[in-house]
């Protein structure tokens, strides 16, 4: 049986020569999963195409938001197929949602964000299993050309 590891991985038990905690398939799918979506292209020099365009999008000017979500879902669904093997059949569902933050230390209400919900379906390879994840990641505001 594989054992997958919790990130962050902890190097100061390693040092002690300490196991790090182990986790689930699931877990560690859905870790790194998190982690293609969270790193931008060329971020990891091992491996330049880990990652997805997420952050390259951030602050853009669009000219059609479906064409903009569009390209962005093949991004993350291509990056995904390629970064993570254990998953087949994987599907990239994208929903936007405007979310009004208020401004603690200010007091002031009014900065907009936008807010990524995404879901990852697929299933995994070794136990045939279906397999479901979600994230949610605040945006710059999407500004209309």
């Amino acid at each position: 049986m594989q054992k997958y590891y919790k990130l962050p991985v902890p190097f100061n038990a390693l040092l002690r020569k300490k196991r790090p905690p182990a986790c689930s398939l699931q877990d560690s799918i859905k870790q790194n999963i998190h982690l293609i979506l969270y790193t931008k292209f060329g971020e990891y020099r091992y491996n330049y195409s880990f990652g997805c365009e997420i952050w390259d999008k951030n602050f853009e000017n669009i000219h059609s938001i479906s064409k903009w979500k569009d390209s962005l879902k093949d991004s993350i669904l291509n990056s995904i197929e390629k970064n993570e093997i254990r998953l087949k059949d994987v599907k990239v569902t994208m929903f936007l949602k405007d979310s009004q933050s208020l401004d603690q230390e200010a007091q002031l209400a009014g900065r907009f964000r936008m807010r990524i919900i995404i879901k990852i379906e697929g299933i995994i390879y070794d136990i045939n299993q279906d397999f479901q994840h979600w994230e949610s990641i605040y945006f710059s505001p999407l500004s209309m050309v």
